[in-house]
């Protein structure tokens, strides 16, 4: 059975109309695909945490520890999390949010690393705006 090679193939002319119906572009690996997928995951739970400690101030972010008793016993603890509040309270009653990748400031413009917003009540809400900004693509540049 002949083998055809892509130089025995029909000029473009001469295909179908389903074949010109095709986009053709280069294709992109699925490891670099994921991995941006991988850092707005991540980024997207670091601002539902920050969602969830504004919205309920007794919130305290706990992780789970191995330690070992006097007796020599081994079990897992709960122990509390630092976690760092993303916004301050400046002095005449708004806010300002900033973005934290790997324990760095984004910088979203030149000089512009913070976000102002008017009160406390209008917290929430925006960091719901980021959280939808992370999974549109927004911040790929600064996570990337």
């Amino acid at each position: 059975m002949p083998t055809t090679k892509p130089n025995d193939e029909k000029p473009n002319e001469e295909r179908s109309a389903n074949w010109s119906s095709f986009k053709f572009v280069e294709s992109v690996t699925e490891q670099s695909v994921s991995k941006i997928i991988r850092k707005r995951e991540t980024l997207h739970k670091l601002v539902a945490e920050q969602i969830y400690m504004a919205s309920n101030p007794s919130f305290v972010p706990t992780k789970s520890k191995w330690v070992t008793g006097i007796d020599g016993n081994i079990r897992q603890v709960m122990v509390p999390k630092k976690l760092k509040k993303w916004w301050v309270l400046l002095p005449d009653g708004k806010l300002q949010i900033a973005v934290y990748w790997k324990s760095k400031q984004l910088e979203f413009e030149e000089g512009k690393d913070a976000i102002e917003v008017e009160s406390i009540d209008e917290l929430v809400p925006t960091l719901e705006s980021i959280k939808q900004s992370i999974d549109l693509g927004d911040l790929d540049i600064f996570i990337g």
